[in-house]
């Protein structure tokens, strides 16, 4: 494909501006003929800067469509010389050889509205490479953070979930997944959001351990300082010591784990989410479990959990249960889930309890008025 046609295709009547730029420049690079004045052009389509000045940015964007793509985005909306010479010098502070490309598309990261969506967007990297993001399932968990405290109301929360989604989809920092219910990000904008949750690469603030046959247990004691952790049908050594994680907020675990070590939660003091669902073998949760005491979030979707600990009662800050496809769940202790008084979110979709007789249940959901 030539560059004149590329920028056929970039102006087509068809299509829109940020779309056709983004099929187009994408097929031109798959195919190792884009050369820079259609990196330009690209740039330029979405941004629609100063020519003389907006050509110095894409020496260090080489052969990356979606990095034109996420810079000019974050371009946009820049009309004044004096501001595009002013990015232009940042892009010149910046060392390519040293910090790599992820220091050049941090600027589309720089460019989000606040710090809050900056925290939405970095979370999305805790989902493995080419992983397809339930938009529900983003939304519920950026609730057990915390993220939306400000709405009173889940479905008001829910909403404005869903136009933060849509914001990160315009600013090309998510794509669109394999439907409207779902998103993808990148490889290389999650890993420049790792690096950012890393502070520049300088801390393990995030780990992300994705289809690793056997990770040791020294190695998982390397982890005591990190924030977040998620874990990917992974493999973990028998831990005979529980490691302490002192700064951990988050912890998700999809995994073939059949038990969790003993007195390991005693030593999550900060934990607000925890999500163990798709643990095909577990059965059981620890009894300690009552000891994370900032728990908001608790998902235990797809595993072989029988009953669960009446120990949960003592969860007041739990907002979010999630008990879905729990195909062997028979017991739900009686005064349990009453006993959540901050509990918002309530999910049993296909387990076993719910073909059972569900008087109990619903009579204790409607007492405090989570379930509608």
């Amino acid at each position: 494909m030539s560059g004149s046609l590329a920028r056929d295709h970039l102006h087509h009547p068809d299509n829109t501006r940020g779309r056709a730029q983004c099929i187009a420049t994408a097929t031109l690079l798959a195919s190792g003929s884009l050369i820079m004045e259609d990196g330009l052009a690209a740039v330029m389509e979405v941004a629609a800067g100063p020519g003389n000045v907006s050509k110095n940015y894409c020496p260090r964007v080489p052969r990356l469509p979606l990095a034109l793509v996420a810079i000019g985005r974050a371009l946009a909306g820049s009309t004044a010389p004096e501001e595009w010479k002013m990015k232009e010098q940042m892009f010149k502070n910046q060392s390519y050889e040293s910090q790599g490309i992820y220091s050049v598309l941090e600027l589309s990261y720089d460019k989000l509205p606040s710090d809050t969506i900056k925290s939405f967007f970095i979370y999305c990297s805790l989902f493995p490479e080419d992983h397809e993001i339930c938009c529900d399932q983003l939304i519920e968990l950026w609730i057990g953070e915390g993220f939306l405290d400000e709405f009173d109301h889940i479905h008001e929360a829910r909403n404005q979930g869903g136009i933060i989604i849509e914001h990160l989809q315009h600013a090309h920092l998510l794509v669109n997944g394999i439907s409207e219910k779902y998103v993808t990000m990148h490889d290389l904008i999650r890993d420049m959001a790792l690096w950012i949750a890393g502070e520049h690469g300088r801390k393990k603030k995030f780990v992300v351990q994705e289809q690793v046959e056997s990770i040791e247990a020294d190695k998982v004691a390397t982890w005591k300082e990190a924030q977040r952790i998620s874990l990917w049908d992974c493999s973990v050594e028998e831990l005979k010591e529980s490691p302490s994680f002192l700064n951990l907020e988050t912890l998700i675990v999809s995994c073939k784990l059949m038990s969790y070590p003993s007195g390991l939660f005693g030593y999550m003091a900060i934990i607000r989410v925890l999500d163990l669902s798709k643990n095909f073998g577990l059965i059981e949760l620890p009894v300690e479990i009552d000891r994370l005491a900032s728990l908001q979030y608790l998902n235990l979707s797809y595993t072989r959990i029988v009953k669960l600990p009446i120990q949960l009662k003592k969860l007041s800050k739990l907002r979010c249960l999630i008990l879905d496809e729990m195909h062997l769940l028979r017991t739900i202790p009686r005064q349990l889930i009453s006993k959540l008084s901050s509990l918002q979110l309530f999910s049993i979709f296909n387990s076993m309890v719910a073909h059972g007789d569900c008087k109990a249940l619903l009579k204790e959901l409607r007492v405090f008025g989570a379930f509608e």
